[in-house]
């Protein structure tokens, strides 16, 4: 078997989120009833804690994550009082998107260059939403 082989057949993808509570604890409030339907996308893992997030098998990885990235935004519009963590906030693309969803954010990354541009991205939609009111 080749490496070529590994890029054959079709990719899924799986996302886990711990819930954590105003006391940055792992919360365990039961879950918003959205997520207690049987769905095949938003699960509940097995503790109140979690929600699990599943893809359908795509042919490409691409059409995968864009499937994750619908059904993402689907439970962070859903948690009207959830705090976004996330701990590899990079150029903070996610805080943007918490920011235009009005939800609170926690960013946390190890590169201070990272960590200032976000602050920048995240103020400019700031002020842009105000200008929008």
């Amino acid at each position: 078997m080749s490496y070529k082989n590994m890029f054959e057949g079709l990719f899924g993808i799986e996302k886990e989120n711990i819930r954590i509570n105003q006391d940055a604890r792992i919360s365990k409030k039961a879950h918003d009833n959205i997520f207690r339907e049987n769905n095949p996308y938003i699960i509940r893992d097995f503790s109140e804690s979690q929600i699990e997030m599943i893809t359908s098998p795509h042919k490409s990885v691409l059409e995968a994550y864009n499937e994750l990235h619908n059904i993402n935004h689907i439970v962070i519009s859903t948690l009207k009082d959830a705090i976004v963590l996330d701990p590899f906030n990079g150029s903070g693309t996610t805080g943007v998107a918490a920011k235009i969803l009005d939800r609170r954010y926690i960013g946390i990354d190890n590169n201070k260059d990272y960590l200032d541009l976000s602050i920048r991205r995240i103020n400019a939609e700031r002020k842009e939403a105000k200008g929008m009111i």
